[in-house]
């Protein structure tokens, strides 16, 4: 992994884009929630169970957003550190999908994960985190209804879609690429870059049909 040089000089810009999107998730969760504990009383106890799953799915994107968030901060600051022990490949891209649950829900994806089972050894909090931001750019992005494949096992993985959709081409263009130039567009992708380089277990490939 090259290593990168902590930033002197901060772009406020994109400090401030990032925050934003760390901020965003909070909307729905607290809504959900209010709405539920308004309603409690007077609602089904499926639709109790409905609002709780979509909760508990919220925070889970709002976990990501966070992870995301600190993942930022010390990877600029020169002080990411993989903290590698030995997981199982399934758990890692299971959790992955569940940080995106529902993104997946809402714009009713087609998701299908075929992936090997190994133990490797890897992180087990930031790997995750750099598969389901990749996933996230992409189901951010895809119309709803859209298809994703998740397949393969050690030492790669494959995420694949089919779309002409151009934010994606772009961004899975600079995922490609060696540039470590960052922008308030790009940031997410660059930062499950710098985390996937820092795993020598695993390797992941985004393409596009």
């Amino acid at each position: 992994m090259q290593k990168l040089q902590p930033k002197a000089i901060i772009d406020y810009n994109l400090l401030n884009h990032v925050c934003h999107d760390t901020r965003s998730p909070f909307n729905g969760l607290i809504g959900f929630s209010e709405l539920l504990a308004l309603s409690i009383h007077s609602i089904t106890d499926d639709k109790k169970e409905e609002y709780a799953n979509t909760i508990y799915n919220l925070a889970e994107k709002t976990q990501l957003s966070t992870h995301l968030l600190i993942a930022w901060i010390k990877l600029i600051s020169g002080n990411f550190i993989p903290n590698n022990a030995i997981v199982s490949l399934q758990q890692i891209v299971a959790k992955a999908i569940q940080y995106n649950e529902s993104e997946i829900q809402f714009k009713q994806i087609h998701l299908s994960a075929q992936i090997i089972d190994v133990e490797i050894e890897a992180d087990s909090l930031y790997l995750p985190i750099a598969i389901g931001i990749l996933l996230s750019m992409f189901f951010k992005n895809l119309p709803s209804g859209s298809t994703i494949q998740i397949e393969g096992s050690h030492p790669i993985i494959y995420i694949t879609a089919v779309t002409e959709n151009q934010t994606i081409k772009s961004l899975v263009q600079f995922f490609h690429e060696e540039s470590n130039e960052q922008d308030q567009h790009n940031y997410t992708v660059w930062v499950a870059k710098q985390i996937l380089a820092a795993q020598s277990a695993l390797r992941v490939d985004l393409v596009i049909l």
